[in-house]
This record gives C-alpha cells, sequence and structure tokens, in this order.
C-alpha cells in the first residue's frame, strides 16, 4: 500500500471561541428537559468537559466551524457563560464517522464524577435529582471500584461494567483480578455473567474467600477441577487469538475490498451468475456481513 494512512483529527487540540462554532442542529426545550442533559450539566459541573467537541473548519467561511458533536456540551458551557471551548479538529465534516467511533462516559469516570461532586459539598440526594436516578444507584456507583486492585481499574477505565461485574471480580485476589480484566478486554465481554464463569473456575486459593457451602454442595471438588482445566484452557486460546486478532482483521478487510471490486465489476458479476449462480450468492453474504461488521 503506497497511501499514507490519512490521520482523522489534528494530533493537538485547539481553544475556539463557542461564538464561531455553528451547531448541525439545535438543542430545543424539551432537549434541555430531559434527563440525559441535566446528567451532562451535573457532569461539567462537577468535573468539567471530558470529551473535547468535535469541529470542521468551513472552508465558505473563514474562522467558523461545523459542530460535529458536542451540542448539548455546547449549550451548557453557554448557559454557565463560558465563552471558548476545547475542540478536536476533524479532517471529516461527517458527523456520523465521529460517533460511531466515540467512547460516552465510562463507569470509572462516573465513580470520579460522583466523588468530586460530593468533595465539593454536592449531597448525593442532589446527584441523584440531577441525573434523575435513585441515591441507592448513586451510592452504587459511588462504591462500584471499592475492593478492586489499582491495576485493575487502570484496565477497566475506558470500559463500561456493571456493579454486579464490580462484585464478582472482587470475590478473587488482586492477581487473578487483573487476569479476568484482560480476559474480559480481550473478549470486550464486560458483563456479570462472564465475570462470574470466571470467578467459578478460579482455583480456591486465588479466591478472598473460601466457597460457600451451597455452592460446594452444588458443585462437586472434582467438578470444580475440571471447569478450572477448562477455563485454563479457554484462557490460553483466547490470548492466542488475541494477539493474531488485529492481523487477520486487516487481512479481512482488504479482501473484502477485492472481493468488492469484483463483485462490482459487470463481466464478472454477470459470468458468476451465469456460470455459478450458488458461489455469486454467497460471495455477495460474505461481502455484505463483512461490511456490516465494519461500519
Amino acid at each position: 500500500m503506497n497511501e499514507a494512512v490519512k490521520v482523522g483529527f489534528e494530533k493537538t487540540l485547539r481553544t475556539l471561541p463557542l461564538c464561531r462554532l455553528d451547531p448541525l442542529r439545535k438543542v430545543t426545550e424539551a432537549v434541555k428537559a430531559s434527563p440525559k442533559f441535566k446528567q451532562i450539566r451535573t457532569s461539567i459541573e462537577s468535573i468539567g468537559v471530558i470529551e473535547p467537541l468535535a469541529v470542521y473548519p468551513q472552508k465558505s467561511k473563514r474562522g467558523r466551524f461545523l459542530l460535529l458533536d458536542g451540542h448539548i456540551r455546547r449549550e451548557v458551557l453557554l448557559e454557565q457563560g463560558q465563552r471558548t471551548a476545547l475542540c478536536l479538529i476533524s479532517s471529516d465534516e461527517e458527523g456520523f464517522t465521529y460517533n460511531a467511533r466515540l467512547n460516552r462516559l465510562t463507569t470509572v469516570q462516573e465513580h470520579n464524577m460522583i466523588l468530586k461532586a460530593i468533595s465539593r459539598g454536592v449531597s448525593e440526594e442532589a446527584i441523584a435529582g440531577s441525573l434523575g436516578l435513585s441515591i441507592s444507584h448513586i451510592k452504587e456507583k459511588r462504591n462500584i471500584l471499592n475492593g478492586l486492585c489499582p491495576e485493575v481499574i487502570d484496565l477497566l477505565k475506558h470500559r463500561n461494567f456493571s456493579a454486579a461485574t464490580a462484585r464478582a471480580i472482587r470475590k478473587v485476589q488482586p492477581l487473578r483480578q487483573i487476569e479476568m480484566a484482560e480476559l474480559m478486554i480481550a473478549a470486550n465481554n464486560f458483563s456479570a455473567s462472564y465475570a462470574k464463569a470466571m470467578v467459578a473456575a478460579t482455583p480456591q486459593d486465588q479466591l478472598t474467600e473460601p466457597r460457600s457451602k451451597a455452592t460446594k454442595q452444588k458443585i462437586t471438588g472434582q467438578e470444580i477441577e475440571k471447569m478450572e482445566e477448562e477455563f485454563q484452557f479457554v484462557q490460553t486460546g483466547l490470548k492466542s487469538v488475541e494477539k493474531s486478532y488485529g492481523d487477520d482483521v486487516l487481512k479481512l478487510m482488504i479482501a473484502n475490498g477485492y472481493l468488492g471490486r469484483l463483485l462490482e465489476n459487470a463481466a464478472v458479476s454477470s459470468y458468476l451468475k451465469k456460470h455459478h449462480p450458488i458461489t455469486f450468492d454467497e460471495l455477495q453474504k460474505v461481502h455484505e456481513n463483512v461490511s456490516l461488521m465494519n461500519r
């Protein structure tokens, strides 16, 4: 491949006047009354803007930018009397391109936001009211990282996971916690059921507390040993797949691009339809499925 990969954004953030950012849509009164707007407002008031606004320079209007992402953040900043904001300059004016690859507020960020708000004197009741959540939910988010070792928190800081997942992780010792976090990232699975399965397959000496008698009655020692062996085999296989995953996906995308060009060729398509109709249908299905994966 002779062509260099095009960078999607400028490498450094720029501080721009909010008055020079032209929104693609209006933030209506209904949106301002929504729980999502209140949540973002509380987040900005507590810890500031986490995600910079994404903008695209207008060629026809020098010095002005299209606002691709961050309409609510811009509105909140204007309400607060702010005049500028940190912005990410995009090389593509399509807002969908940015949003399709954007991760929203993560579990760790939510936890830090709540702790910072509490440290500033904001009550849990006020936070719950602003975010449209119950007080018990706020307390759960406040305590979600309790019992997790620092390495696990760092590994999961860009991921979203539930309180049930955190409860499962804290049932094992730190080294096993790290191993579980790495496996969840490799499998892109942060569900409580997956975490509980890993806990069930954890050797007794890596648990923080002995298994309950009820658990022992349901699962025999021999079954636990077999489960541990099978899970270790799965872990080894998963790590092996993880190493080659990036290269495999790249090769798949290149092959699919070539297949797409072949199918777009009228002569090739006509020949396949006439002489190999079943093969043609299968190739079309493969191309469509791989293309959907890449969206």
